[in-house]
């Protein structure tokens, strides 16, 4: 049984690259966020990694912190990019695509949870394990793996639900009307929309209505109409590249100067004693944020300036983010990240830290890449069952 490297065989290459180092910087921000969080409000007060100067080395997590939902907003920019031109979105093949990904991937997840404690004394046994392990710091003992069920098929990846509601969207009206619009009333829509939720007054009225699950949807549609915008009309041609490198450096700058300006406010309520005790924590970054805003569409007018053609390889191992997304944040998953004392890890060797980012989310997109290579094998494998059957029934007819 094969199957031919065919996905996308006629996709630019460029937003598939983009798409693979999206799903990257996903990944390293669920590790920050469903570990060293976690991490942080729990370690004892008397830490020193509590204290105030640890925080210059927190700034890494910082960084890595906004990934999430620059990536989220990255994906629905190259979604509103290709299907703006769209005369039908084909919604039966988009819902199923996702689901059956989403059905075979928690499938796979629950059997992996069953195997490791199964066979948790046998795995401890594997020289390689043990090797891997003491590599990324993780702790040998007391080990916890999360529980997932067919249950949970409901409870994880928020994402692919948000990113459905979109494309719905789109093909019910947004996708019409915005075709027949001019470019100024096409203009008009989009800064509109970012006025809505940048705002303050709009958000809390969004959130007043209802809850922020109605911002983060209409942030979604902003992300997808910008995307669409800058397919019919390419606004940003006359402007060079190096303006998007410079307004990303210049973002995160004004992120790090928040940074150290939120920890030195936690300092001097410690110190006065409005605060009982020094707490490090991190920025929250909104889907909504301006520093997503900027940040995301920079990084995505750089890669669509880069002309690569069509790459075969490029193309299908794109083709796998989906599954990638689908596995990476299940609390089997997480249970990995959290044996990690990232922590600690940072105060000893920022270096060190960056390389267990990497190889953790390198053993993620590789475990990702051969489940979904699982479940195009499978998904051959029905496919052909169901021609064997449609032709067997013919012949009896």
């Amino acid at each position: 049984m094969h199957f031919k490297i065919k996905a996308g065989q006629d996709r630019q290459s460029n937003f598939e690259l983009l798409r693979i180092l999206a799903i990257f910087a996903i990944t390293w921000f669920h590790i920050m966020a469903h570990s060293v969080t976690y991490q942080l409000s729990t370690s004892p007060i008397t830490d020193l990694l509590r204290g105030p100067s640890f925080s210059k080395r927190l700034l890494l997590y910082q960084t890595v912190n906004t990934f999430g939902t620059t990536s989220n907003a990255i994906f629905i920019l190259i979604a509103g990019y290709f299907l703006i031109n769209a005369s039908k979105i084909n919604l039966t093949k988009q819902i199923v695509k996702i689901f059956s990904q989403l059905l075979f991937g928690i499938c796979f997840i629950t059997l992996s949870v069953f195997a490791v404690y199964f066979f948790q004394n046998e795995l401890n046994n594997i020289d390689v394990v043990s090797k891997l392990s003491n590599i990324l710091n993780m702790n040998q003992s007391g080990r916890i793996y999360g529980s997932v069920t067919l249950l949970n098929i409901n409870s994880f990846c928020w994402y692919l639900g948000y990113y459905i509601c979109i494309i719905i969207i789109a093909e019910l009206f947004l996708n019409k009307w915005l075709n027949k619009a001019s470019q100024s009333q096409f203009l008009l829509l989009v800064m509109c929309m970012g006025s809505l939720i940048t705002f303050c007054f709009f958000i809390n009225l969004f959130n007043g209505l209802s809850s922020e699950h109605i911002l983060r949807l209409f942030t979604g549609v902003f992300f997808y109409t910008t995307g669409g915008y800058i397919r019919k009309y390419n606004p940003f041609k006359n402007i060079k590249a190096i303006v998007f490198i410079a307004l990303i450096a210049i973002t995160y700058m004004f992120l790090f100067v928040s940074f150290y300006n939120h920890t030195m406010s936690n300092i001097r309520k410690f110190e006065i004693g409005i605060n009982e005790n020094f707490a490090q924590s991190m920025l929250g970054i909104d889907n909504n944020s301006i520093l997503v805003i900027i940040v995301s569409i920079s990084v995505f007018e750089l890669f669509r300036r880069i002309n690569i053609g069509s790459i075969k390889i490029i193309n299908f191992i794109s083709s796998a983010t989906l599954m990638i997304y689908i596995i990476q944040d299940y609390e089997f998953v997480r249970s990995f990240y959290r044996m990690v004392d990232w922590l600690s890890l940072l105060n000893n060797s920022p270096l060190k830290t960056l390389l267990v980012l990497a190889i953790f989310s390198c053993l993620v997109f590789l475990s990702g890449f051969v489940i979904y290579l699982l479940y195009r094998l499978a998904f051959e494998i029905i496919k052909k069952s169901g021609k064997k059957m449609v032709r067997s029934a013919d012949l009896q007819d």
